[in-house]
């Protein structure tokens, strides 16, 4: 898939085959197979936390007192506690 192409201007001019200042024009086709633009991952990353289903769970310390837990943080946090035990610094959405 070419990215550019030579500009209108010099496609249609007579001395396009010799001419040694052609311009060139950027293309942009959007088709299923071509990658997201830039944008769509930030704002992937700005909607993650909206679009994550909570799982809340209560546990049961005592007969009265219970803690009410969300699975899915718990889960995020063992994911970067895993990735720092090994070494792994960088944790990506955290």
């Amino acid at each position: 898939m070419e990215l550019s192409r030579m500009a209108k201007r010099c496609r249609q001019c007579r001395y396009r085959n010799t001419c040694e200042n052609k311009e060139t024009e950027a293309l942009a086709y959007m088709q299923d197979t071509v990658v997201a633009p830039a944008s769509a991952a930030l704002t992937e990353l700005a909607s993650a936390e909206i679009t994550v289903k909570h799982d809340y769970r209560n546990i049961y310390i005592d007969k009265d007192t219970s803690v009410t837990i969300d699975l899915e943080e718990l889960k995020e946090q063992m994911r970067q506690d895993f990735y720092k035990s090994i070494g792994l610094g960088v944790v990506l959405g955290g």
